[in-house]
């Protein structure tokens, strides 16, 4: 390994040790600290497991029983990471006044580094011995503390020699800047509003799921809120913010260990569960339907979600079929009444249902082809089993007389109430290829679409 490889921080501190020739037990042992954090931090990004990592190797070397790892938390209180051996609270209370009369109760620590002063007082309370901080320099040359490691005594009852103290120095250095680059990688991941994954992370998350193979099952929720633009037009988009965010709660509440909570967009989230059979999935879906019903906002407002469930690979194979058949479970469950969860429709399984008094859903189907739509095939396809689930009968296809013969319509009888009309239509209207949409409660209705919509 040259020192050109490492982050110019890292390279200045063990510039020494990057000599094979040079390189005895300690340092040895530092360096492979140094590879396996750095290869931690590249590729999972997972903060606990390089705590724990850290603590176990330091606790190893040292040959001690007793570690206390303290962190930063996002509003600069320092906070329990790591402990063994020791009792101290989650919250760890460290300011400026902690700093009177240090010098007397500090002086049997062992301190690695200017920035250990803050957390002396600990080794009076606790009774640990060595104390190094977590600190880095950021790109402005400023020195920036996330925490602290302190060791209790050696089992062997051995000093803290000059070389463990070097060793300490650099095990700060590395956990610091492992941790630095860890949190700005979560953030990058993580939407700012509700703090649950982004759209792009999620993708690649279930991407990576479906590589497992059709051993592994797969399954995934597609949850829509139902009335958001309700409570924007109602209440404010404060509102609606603070709708989103209870939203995000509950789902980050409800799912495993694991799983994957993310916003797809909009008022859309997508949660990812690996290795969950879509019995077990509709089971999650519906408890979260249920938790949202239970949230209230400010002023009483009430909120609803709709759920689409769909696996793999009983409902598809690929990521984009996925997320196509958990799309239209959604608009199955909309078009149910809102408030509802539902899993795929096969359309084999509505090929009973009698279209036009004897055009079964699959001569539909053959008759979009027939008319070239091909381009709208799946709007139609989509807007009939929807229409199919809602009692609409006698369905009728036909081209329009314009010059793009893409275009084309569904006209039907219309039985349903005034406001099964108004929900139908705007699930309708949010499909692409629909452009105008008239239902009308005991009228003819249509649904017209139009090619490139």
């Amino acid at each position: 390994m040259s020192s050109d490889d490492l982050p110019s921080e890292l390279a200045k501190l063990i510039q020494p040790f990057t000599d094979e020739q040079q390189v005895s037990g300690p340092q040895r042992v530092l360096m492979t600290v140094y590879e396996m954090v750095t290869e931690i931090s590249a590729h999972t990004f997972e903060e606990e497991r390089m705590i724990r990592f850290m603590a176990r190797t330091l606790m190893g070397h040292f040959g001690v029983l007793q570690i206390l790892i303290l962190t930063r938390d996002e509003q600069g209180r320092f906070r329990r990471a790591f402990a063994e051996g020791v009792d101290v609270p989650e919250e760890i209370h460290t300011t400026p006044e902690d700093l009177k009369g240090l010098t007397d109760m500090s002086r049997a620590a062992v301190i690695v580094d200017k920035d250990c002063w803050l957390f002396a007082p600990l080794t009076h309370e606790t009774g640990l011995k060595a104390i190094t901080s977590l600190s880095h320099v950021d790109s402005y040359g400023r020195s920036t503390i996330e925490g602290a490691i302190l060791l209790g005594e050696k089992v062997s009852g051995a000093e803290y020699t000059i070389e463990d103290r070097r060793l300490l120095f650099l095990a700060g250095r590395i956990l610091a800047i492992s941790l630095h680059n860890c949190r700005l990688f979560a953030k990058s991941i993580t939407d700012e509003l509700t703090l649950v994954f982004r759209r792009e992370y999620l993708l690649s998350r279930i991407e990576e799921e479906l590589r497992m193979g059709e051993d592994a099952v797969t399954s995934i929720l597609w949850v829509d809120m139902d009335n958001l633009k309700r409570i924007n037009d109602t209440a404010g988009h404060l509102t609606g913010d603070e709708a989103l965010r209870r939203v995000a709660a509950i789902l980050k509440a409800c799912v495993r260990p694991g799983d994957v909570v993310g916003r797809y967009g909009g008022d859309e989230f997508v949660l990812l569960l690996p290795l969950c059979k879509k019995e077990n999935a509709v089971s999650i879906a519906e408890k979260i339907r249920a938790d949202v019903a239970k949230c209230k906002l400010p002023g009483g407002l009430d909120m609803s979600v709709s759920i689409g469930v769909a696996s793999a690979p009983e409902d598809a194979k690929s990521r984009e079929q996925l997320l196509d058949k958990a799309d239209q479970a959604v608009y199955f469950a909309k078009a149910l009444g809102r408030n509802k969860v539902s899993t795929t429709q096969p359309l084999g399984a509505l090929q009973t249902k009698q279209l036009s008094g004897s055009q079964p859903l699959h001569r539909l189907t053959q008759g979009i082809r027939a008319l070239g739509l091909s381009l709208t095939a799946d709007a139609v396809q989509r807007v009939t089993v929807l229409l199919l689930a809602a009692g609409v009968e006698n369905i009728r296809l036909s081209a329009l007389a314009v010059s793009n013969v893409e275009d084309c319509e569904l006209r039907f009888d219309n039985h349903l109430t005034m406001e099964a009309c108004r929900q139908m239509e705007e699930t309708l209207k949010a499909i692409p290829g629909v452009f105008e949409v008239r239902l009308r409660p005991g009228e003819n209705s249509y649904v017209r679409f139009q090619a490139g919509q």
